[in-house]
């Protein structure tokens, strides 16, 4: 009997119902047959469904295996079993998750001893990795490359040991890799990758599940950047996978940090089986060791940074203990690639703190760089590296160079509590500029974190600390420094430099003068007498200093003295000029205290004269500092023209205060003389002071000195008669010559006016008028008679010299008349005009000064 032959391409028909009174019709296409052949081809329609649906099964369970070996859920199973952190894989599947960066290679040709390996491409091997030749035979050779070539050849770093002509594959491992495991015969390596894993730590671990067999795994490793000598891993601990049957998990201890290269060797045990090897993780250390330091943050130059100076500032984030152990030290690493496995320079701080300053000469110009850090702790224990940040370099490195510290000298002790500190000289790399300012921070922690003085000075490379800085005593202190140019901004910090300062003596208080005083330009300091906290020490020496207002320039410095609480400077200080004092006091033992704290005070206008007493013009400057000052001119007394009554008239007197000038000024001065018409001549300041001389004798009506316009005050001259005339005074007329004859008798002067002198009696000369003093306004000048034996001088006036006295001649010829005195006296007279008296000098004289005046104020 035929069966119903099977549908080339099924369908899904509907079955045909028969009717009733259909005919029964046999055969393929009879009635009878067609439902059986419709339910026939709904079988194979769904037959052909179900193989297809099993197929996709299949297929979807490999995918399913593929992406639990080399995806997600891989990484789930085999990293879940360990850690919650990051890891670095080798799953035996596709990319990324494995340590075999290379699909084997085919190699062309070997030379045994020859160093050269002719190989399908070099692409992807790196110099100095290891890799492992596998021959056809199971034969294994391990090469490490020296040098690409070219596309198709590598320089091992030894002879190869065996010849081969294209036979072997070159590859990461001699092992059997399959999906989702490998296979390790006897001797079989594996030669990872770089891992990059453990580059923020010291140690690490290697986890690797393995089968229950009886053969060891060993795990060496080595600095991927630098190769080397391989380090062994200790195995630390060997446990029965909790998840599958059958399997080991292992643990080694990675002694070493870094960018780092393994090794792993099988040796097959006494079965000789294979070592079935199923993933591989490599991780950091466990979280309770890595936390106990906070990973720090690369602040400055932040990821992306550019133009970059050749000594950059490294700065991290600050530092932190989880359980308050103080911190030991910073490390950083500069790189030129992001991985850091090519580190071009690390530093370390050597103390607690977040910043180091490059030094010159690792970093190139237009150069890219990467740089990290990490924190330790008093115990030892270091934190993960922190992510590294890239910055790019300046085209050309311009900067203000980092100064250095002179003093005090590193590791100094018995420091005063205001030391000075004193730095290298302003410098710039690369260019030009000007030194704007130096700032100075100390602090008690290397860190700076709370410096006790951070300052801004001004352009200086000297400091001393006042009073309102004055450190701690017996204490550990850093300092740092730097310069700040005015177009480059601020240079690098200095090296820190540690000092201790002394266990001294209180400072010292100034008890005069006051704050605010103005104190003359020689002052007297006196100081609180020396202080020790619980006695016992000795002071033996002290120290004075006066600066500018702002403390920066140093206008007066005692050195060691042994005036110990009070000091008169031996030179004066600046007139009209804002100062602070400031002085220290040394113990025996204990050496110096902080200076005081300083004493603001202005010194006092600038005291002194010019006085000008010679005939004729003078050219005078004024000094510094002086701008005001007060005048007196004194016109020069009149000669005598001789005949009985022709004396010379007085020199007038006029004084002028307040009269305001500028240093540096040049100013003319004239002293009148006896004149070519034997008048005296007219005395002057400037143009803001002049005086008239007296008149020559026989002058109708007599001309007496005048003071002229620009006076404050003064006198006129006395008039000449016989007697010469006095000079005028500061506040009155000089007295009039006495009249010939004896009773003749001259008047005194005014307003301390220089005296008439005494006339001509019986053939003798007349006395000459007395002269007025420069000083100021004094006694009045005394008038004097006429003499037989010659008339006596009229008296000088406010400490002027008295006229000169009139002599009788031999035979009674009249005599010989006296001199008129300095300043301005005019001349007495006599008969014969060869032997009449001279006037007095004229002078001029310029005052200045707190409070200093004329007419009684001059001295």
């Amino acid at each position: 009997m035929a069966s119903i032959p099977k549908v080339t391409d099924p369908g899904f028909p509907d079955v045909h119902v028969l009717e009733e009174g259909e005919p029964v019709v046999g055969g393929l296409d009879g009635v009878d047959n067609r439902p059986h052949r419709e339910l026939a081809e709904r079988t194979e329609f769904l037959k052909a469904k179900t193989d297809t649906l099993a197929a996709a099964r299949a297929d979807h369970e490999a995918r399913l295996n593929t992406v639990e070996v080399a995806g997600s859920i891989s990484v789930g199973r085999a990293f879940g079993l360990w850690s919650g952190e990051m890891a670095d894989f080798e799953l035996f599947s596709d990319h990324p998750y494995v340590w075999r960066d290379i699909d084997p290679r085919a190699i062309v040709q070997t030379v045994a001893g020859d160093e050269s390996v002719d190989v399908e491409s070099t692409a992807g091997l790196r110099v100095g990795d290891a890799y492992v030749i596998r021959d056809a035979d199971g034969s294994t050779e391990v090469v490490e490359v020296a040098e690409v070539l070219s596309a198709q050849r590598l320089r091992a770093t030894a002879t190869l040991a065996r010849s081969r002509d294209a036979t072997g594959t070159l590859a990461r491992t001699s092992w059997d890799v399959r999906a989702g495991h490998a296979l390790a015969q006897d001797g079989g390596v594996l030669y990872a990758r770089p891992v990059r894993v453990l580059r923020y730590d010291d140690t690490g671990r290697v986890l690797i599940r393995r089968d229950a067999g009886d053969g060891t795994l060993a795990l060496a490793v080595r600095d991927a950047a630098t190769g080397g000598a391989w380090t062994d891993c200790p195995l630390a601990t060997s446990t029965a996978a909790p998840d599958a049957e059958d399997r080991v998990d292992l643990e080694y201890q990675v002694p070493t940090g870094g960018v780092v290269a393994f090794r792993l060797t099988a040796t097959t045990g006494p079965s000789g089986a294979p070592i079935r090897v199923d993933h591989i993780l490599a991780l950091p250390p466990p979280d309770a060791v890595r936390d106990l330091v906070r990973r720090p943050v690369a602040v400055a130059p932040a990821e992306g940074a550019v133009d970059v100076s050749e000594t950059p500032l490294l700065e991290t984030s600050a530092y932190y203990s989880l359980y308050g152990v103080v911190q030991a030290d910073l490390e950083v690493r500069v790189a030129t690639d992001p991985l850091m496995t090519t580190v071009i320079h690390t530093a370390t701080l050597g103390a607690a703190g977040a910043q180091v300053t490059l030094p010159a000469g690792v970093l190139a110009t237009d150069g890219r760089y990467w740089w990290d850090a990490r924190h330790r702790d008093a115990e030892g224990q270091w934190s993960l590296r922190s992510e590294p940040a890239g910055f790019s370099c300046a085209s050309t490195f311009t900067y203000v160079s980092t100064p250095t510290i002179s003093t005090p000298a590193e590791g100094a002790t018995g420091v005063s509590l205001t030391p000075t500190i004193t730095t290298s000289a302003f410098a710039v790399v690369g260019g030009e500029d000007t030194h704007a300012a130096t700032r100075i921070q100390i602090a008690t922690d290397a860190a700076f974190s709370t410096p006790v003085v951070d300052a801004t000075l001004g352009a200086v490379t000297e400091h001393t600390l006042d009073a309102g800085q004055a450190l701690a005593r017996d204490t550990l202190h850093h300092l740092r420094v730097r310069h700040e140019g005015t177009a480059l901004g601020a240079g690098g910090w200095s090296t820190t430099r540690a000092f201790r300062t002394a266990n001294a003596g209180d400072a010292p208080v100034i008890t005069s003068p006051a704050a605010g005083a103005t104190i003359p330009l020689r002052p007297t300091i006196t100081l609180s007498a020396f202080a020790f906290p619980g006695g016992g020490e000795a002071h033996v020496a002290s120290q004075y200093r006066v600066t500018s207002a702002d403390g920066l320039t140093t206008l007066y410095d005692s050195g060691e003295v042994s005036d110990l609480t009070s000091h008169t400077l031996p030179s004066a200080l600046p007139a009209l000029t804002a100062v602070r004092l400031t002085a220290r006091q040394r113990g025996a033992t204990t050496g110096w205290t902080a200076w005081a704290t300083a004493v603001a005070c202005a010194t006092e206008a600038p005291s002194g004269e010019a006085l000008f007493t010679s005939p004729g013009s003078h050219a005078w400057t004024v000094p510094d500092g002086v701008t005001e000052v007060s005048v007196v001119c004194v016109g020069g007394g009149g000669d005598a023209s001789g005949g009985g009554s022709h004396a010379g008239s007085g020199g007038g007197t006029g004084w002028r205060n307040a009269t305001t000038v500028a240093p540096g000024q040049a100013i003319t001065v004239v002293v009148g003389g006896r004149q070519a018409d034997g008048s005296g001549g007219t005395s002057s300041f400037g143009s803001f002071l002049s005086v008239t001389g007296g008149s020559r004798g026989g002058v109708s009506p007599p001309a007496p000195g005048q003071p002229l316009a620009g006076a404050d005050g003064g006198g006129a001259g006395g008039e000449g008669r016989s007697g010469g005339g006095g000079a005028g005074g500061y506040e009155g007329d000089g007295g009039r010559g006495s009249d010939s004859g004896l009773g003749g008798l001259g008047s005194g002067g005014q307003g301390g006016g220089g005296g008439g002198g005494g006339g001509i009696d019986n053939g003798s000369g007349a006395g000459g008028g007395g002269g007025v003093g420069l000083q100021g306004r004094g006694s009045n000048g005394a008038g004097k008679s006429a003499n037989a034996l010659g008339g006596p001088g009229g008296g000088g006036g406010s400490g002027g010299q008295d006229g000169g006295k009139g002599s009788p001649s031999p035979g009674n010829t009249g005599g010989i008349g006296g001199n008129g005195g300095d300043f301005g006296g005019g001349g007495g007279d006599a008969h014969a005009a060869s032997v009449a008296g001279a006037g007095g000098s004229g002078a001029v004289r310029v005052i200045w000064g707190p409070g200093r005046s004329y007419p009684d104020h001059a001295a």
